[in-house]
């Protein structure tokens, strides 16, 4: 896998209690996408599993233990290929079973994204070098459709699974502007160094109390270096971030 994020930040609008626990704790959450609000997220619905006689012959070949087997199955295959299918849906749900996500953004100025993820500018944006280094966890961005594509198995299977996984509607979804981390191995929370998070972006509604907690969370050693900046509306759907 290769970054595919065109510069060297990502952002996390939060309310205020979630903020603070990444800042803190340095931890990320990452989710079952099973759990989305959308039911096409990560779907193997947007996967098509037909093959040809070749893609058939050519994946039994690569997986076969002996010249017998391959040619058994070659010809059980070719006569039952509903069958060949299944396995390898079968397969690809159980690895799709395994994929926790967490969410991004390429912008810290998404009008939308404060008002829906950020508690109403009550929240923040926490700013990120998307340079994770945290094998093998890369950061990937998500791909607007309308309507969602049908992906090939056998003809796209070396990015089919990076395909499904970054794959969302237009009309609905393409003002969060996603990008997203993901893994295959079912883990719900990872320690980062904390020297990946390099601004902390507070919403104008947050109140002089919680300002002041979280600048004294930033006098710990390890966060000194972070930058404390404010975003405000200056129109209709503009956000002015300045630094405090």
């Amino acid at each position: 896998m290769i970054h595919q994020v065109p510069d060297r930040n990502i952002y996390k609008y939060r309310n205020l209690y979630r903020g603070i626990q990444i800042i803190e704790l340095n931890e990320l959450h990452f989710e079952d996408p099973r759990n989305f609000p959308d039911i096409n997220d990560c779907s193997i619905s947007i996967v098509d599993f037909s093959a040809t006689d070749q893609e058939i012959k050519t994946m039994i070949k690569a997986n076969g233990k002996n010249r017998q087997e391959i040619r058994t199955n070659i010809a059980f295959y070719l006569k039952e290929r509903k069958k060949f299918s299944e396995v390898y849906r079968s397969e690809y749900s159980r690895k799709l079973d395994d994929v926790r996500i967490s969410c991004f953004s390429s912008g810290p100025d998404i009008y939308k994204m404060w008002t829906e993820y950020a508690d109403n500018f009550q929240g923040m944006c926490i700013q990120f070098n998307s340079r994770f280094e945290i094998d093998p966890i890369f950061p990937y961005v998500v791909t607007y459709c309308e309507p969602l594509p049908k992906y090939n198995f056998f003809k796209e299977n070396e990015n089919i699974i990076v395909k499904t996984i970054s794959t969302k509607l237009k009309s609905k979804y393409s003002f969060e502007k996603e990008i997203r981390l993901f893994h295959f191995g079912r883990i719900k929370k990872i320690t980062f160094d904390s020297r990946l998070i390099k601004s902390e972006i507070l919403g104008e509604k947050l109140s002089k109390e919680n300002i002041e907690k979280i600048r004294r969370i930033l006098k710990r050693s390890d966060l000194q270096h972070i930058t404390l900046k404010k975003a405000s509306r200056n129109n209709i759907d503009g956000i002015l971030i300045e630094e405090i």
